[in-house]
């Protein structure tokens, strides 16, 4: 199989100080081959957007300082940041802008559910670009195991390094990705539709461990932001429906592990 190598390092920072955020980014250009269809991200952008194209926080454009960290907080993790047209397009702004349908869909559910922005890091399971046109499907690396592992271990990494109290994996793709990461998520390899694991009550866990990790958290499966409105009416949890079983799925979590420290 045929691998890209990635372009020279460059990372764009908003200050003088080591953030988390950038520390972690370096780890993602580290990586020196991708599978056919992905190649790197050539550099990590300013302003609001998923890591690791841009910092993973909502950030002031007023600001010349990069929010805090939030270790403690909640991580929201999705599939891929894009392609690379997405990423040419978005480096000519100060920030992905908040109206597209991820934003514009999942800020209102944080609100529902009481959940700060600023606790949260925004991040995705695979960290290459497509090179197709499309941002749409299975990521073009997923059938490749070596990139896989990669990933996974790089994820163990910001796990560790931000240690959240509650993972909120987005989409119906990344369950299956880090199943074989813990014990406690290896039903999630059998995760087929959002029916499938609500119908056996398996939208969420309490007290997962990562090998190789110490630290424990909560996860939570929820409907991709984009297509909340089509998807979010089938889901279930305990006596709740649609939207409602949702927002009641991640508040007893919430409840569950308390607040950040």
């Amino acid at each position: 199989m045929q691998r890209t190598a990635p372009p020279s390092r460059a990372v764009t920072i908003l200050d003088n100080m080591p953030h988390p955020s950038h520390e972690l980014f370096e780890l993602v250009q580290q990586i020196d081959a991708f599978p056919n269809g992905v190649t790197s991200i050539p550099k990590q952008l300013q302003g609001s957007s998923f890591f690791p194209a841009r910092v993973g926080l909502l950030v002031d454009k007023c600001s010349t300082q990069l929010p805090k960290f939030p270790v403690g907080g909640i991580m929201v993790l999705a599939h891929d940041w894009g392609t690379v047209g997405d990423f040419e397009l978005y480096e000519k702004e100060d920030q992905e802008r908040l109206t597209n349908p991820t934003w514009r869909n999942m800020l209102p559910f944080f609100e529902r559910v009481g959940i700060r922005t600023s606790d949260c890091f925004f991040t995705n399971f695979f960290v290459g670009l497509r090179t197709d046109k499309s941002s749409v499907g299975v990521f073009p690396g997923a059938k490749d195991p070596v990139y896989v592992t990669t990933c996974q271990r790089l994820l163990t990494k910001q796990i560790d390094r931000q240690r959240p109290r509650l993972v909120l994996v987005l989409g119906a793709y990344v369950p299956k990705l880090i199943a074989s990461m813990s014990d406690d998520l290896k039903p999630w390899e059998r995760f087929d539709s959002f029916k499938a694991i609500d119908r056996q009550s398996m939208g969420s866990f309490r007290n997962v461990n990562l090998r190789g990790s110490d630290h424990e958290f909560s996860v939570a499966s929820l409907v991709h932001p984009c297509y909340r409105q089509r998807n979010a009416r089938n889901r279930r949890w305990k006596n709740f429906e649609g939207d409602a079983a949702e927002v009641n799925l991640v508040k007893e979590l919430l409840a569950y592990m308390g607040s950040p420290q």
